[in-house]
């Protein structure tokens, strides 16, 4: 990357002077306001580009995070660890901290992860109307999620191409969110289910994180899978069978329980 060789270019015509003050003016002047200037022009190409898709957003993410390397390594060279303990006396943080926290707050987690939710939510929507559909004409075997989990299946493949394990599964939890707050506010909590239905919904909701290898947490995989659990069991429902919700959470589910 050409900013990256200038940077580097600019560190090496300082980095042998004794002069900590002169060393810090080149610093502060040049390559700080480089980093600031980069992150500006960023921000400023990710809220006019009018080309949002999944793939572009995922390749502002990368360009973002390898400046975040980049920063990681420069801090923990000789040259920035004597400019940052001579004048911060501080080492156990680095030169550059302050600039990859707003680099990562603002930058990754405010404004790309945002898009990314959004493209997510977008698909999930539109990929889930004939689910929706099925349901409101009471045609339990035409609930499936096939298309689902190969579109968000090639989503999740390119990302995984383009991203680190960790970042993954960040965005695997943001994905798990995602479609679990879809099937609690725009089924569970939209219609009345019967039994049948309940069923199969659970049934191509487990599939959908099987087959996706999503993150089977309590808080949003489990809580779906009692809810759905609520509308298949005899009434009155023993909370024994219940571990996540609530004794008022299985009630007001169970009137809405049809027969």
């Amino acid at each position: 990357m050409n900013f990256q060789k200038l940077f580097e270019t600019v560190t090496k015509l300082y980095e042998n002077l004794t002069i900590t003050k002169v060393k810090f003016r080149i610093l502060s002047d040049y390559q700080l306001q480089l980093l600031n200037q980069f992150y500006n022009v960023i921000k400023t190409r990710i809220h006019n580009d009018k080309d949002d898709s999944f793939e572009h957003m995922v390749s502002y993410w990368c360009t973002v995070k390898y400046m975040i390397e980049c920063m990681e390594q420069w801090g923990e060279s000789l040259n920035f660890i004597e400019l940052n303990n001579e004048l911060n006396n501080d080492l156990t943080s680095t030169f550059f901290d302050s600039i990859i926290r707003m680099y990562e707050d603002e930058l990754l987690n405010k404004i790309i992860v945002y898009k990314l939710r959004v493209q997510f939510e977008r698909l999930i929507n539109k990929m889930m109307k004939p689910v929706y559909q099925a349901i409101v004409n009471d045609e339990p075997k035409n609930i499936r999620v096939g298309n689902l989990i190969k579109v968000l299946g090639n989503n999740l493949q390119f990302l995984s191409m383009c991203v680190s394990g960790v970042d993954m599964i960040k965005f695997k939890f943001e994905l798990t969110e995602i479609i679990c707050e879809y099937f609690k506010f725009s089924i569970i909590r939209a219609f009345r289910l019967k039994k049948v239905v309940a069923s199969n919904l659970q049934t191509c909701f487990e599939e959908l994180f099987d087959r996706l290898r999503l993150i089977m947490d309590d808080e949003n995989y489990g809580t779906v899978v009692e809810m759905l659990k609520v509308f298949q069991v005899d009434q009155p429902a023993d909370f024994s069978q219940f571990r996540i919700l609530q004794e008022e959470e299985v009630r007001e589910l169970e009137m809405r329980r049809l027969q």
